[in-house]
């Protein structure tokens, strides 16, 4: 992991398209600014693992169709 010191105002640059900017901090929290490109998904961990789950829930969920067609043809 880097760990950085930054001051109100200052950035950090990731890649070529992503900046994330001190906005304040006060007592144990830091209000951070994140530009990026509207492709890239920014949100909190907490919510990103959220989605995650969301999305594995959402493909456990979806049946194949070839798997539901054999189950929906009767053997003769």
């Amino acid at each position: 992991m880097l760990v950085l010191t930054r001051r109100v105002g200052e950035e950090l640059v990731i890649g070529d398209s992503i900046r994330v900017v001190v906005i304040a901090c006060s007592g144990k929290k830091v209000r951070l600014g994140v530009k990026a490109p509207r492709a890239v998904s920014v949100n909190r961990k907490e919510v990103a693992e959220r989605l995650r789950q969301e999305g594995q829930e959402r493909q456990e969920q979806e049946v194949p169709l070839t798997t539901a067609a054999k189950r929906t043809t009767k053997k003769r």
